[in-house]
Parts: structure tokens; sequence; C-alpha cells
């Protein structure tokens, strides 16, 4: 199948493309101040889902390029490290925000609120100072 070419999906599909086509519905229930998408944007991503594959991937193609050139410094992993979980933490929480004041529950609500759970352990981990092979191992009391 060729890329463009993707067969007609239900409206009840599952995934990420499912939050555009909520943030399309919801669009005008959210505040300016929120709206860091434009309509026809989240419109074009509902039509094009391969388009936010493609985002993706060059998402994860980019932060494992900074990785492996950042391999051989344990400072600059930590540094690189804490900007991507800084603005991982900003997403989370302008979906949050942007569900609440759309005063609907958007299917990745759930999943930001427990990611927001996890950031600040991450955030002690990746900011520890000391042996790296002790990150995110326990001591017992």
């Amino acid at each position: 199948m060729a890329l463009g070419h993707w067969p007609a999906r239900a409206s009840s599909s599952r995934g990420g493309i499912d939050f555009f086509r909520w943030y399309r519905d919801k669009y005008d229930h959210i505040p300016g101040w929120l709206t860091i998408i434009r309509l026809e944007r989240a419109e074009r991503v509902v039509r094009e889902p391969e388009l936010f594959v493609l985002a993706t991937a060059a998402q994860l193609a980019a932060a494992s390029t900074v990785a492996f050139l950042s391999r051989k410094s344990e400072r600059w992993t930590r540094v690189f490290l804490a900007l991507y979980l800084s603005g991982l933490t900003f997403f989370l929480v302008w979906h949050i925000a942007a569900s609440y004041a759309a005063h609907s529950c958007a299917l990745i609500m759930v999943t930001c609120i427990g990611g927001l759970s996890l950031i600040p352990r991450w955030m002690r981990e990746v900011l520890a100072k000391g042996d790296a092979s002790a990150v995110g191992a326990t001591s017992s009391p």
C-alpha cells in the first residue's frame, strides 16, 4: 500500500491520531493561550495519519542521534535528558490543561497523568550526582 493511500478508518480507531480528532472537535472550547496547534494542522493529521507516524519517527531519530552523540559525556547526556524530560513535562501538562479547559477528557489525559507521576523520579535520577551505576538502584532501609 503506497504512502498516502491508507484505508478509511472507523471513528473509534486508537492511537495518537485520536488526540488530533478530539482536538479538532473541541477546538472551539479551548482558550487561545492553550491552542498551540492550528485547527488546520489538526484536521490534516486526522486526514493523513502518516504525518503523525513520520513526526514520531523523526522525534525518535533525533533523540537517538543526540543520545549517540553524547554517549561519551555523562554531563551532556544528563543535560540532554533533562531537556527532553522538561519538554515532555510541558506537553503532558499542556494535554491535561487543554482537556480541563475544554471540559472534556481526551483519552490521552490518563496517560499524561500517569507520566507526570514518573517525571520527578526520572529528573532526580538524571540530576543525581555520583556513581552512574547507582541510578535506578533502590537502597534498603
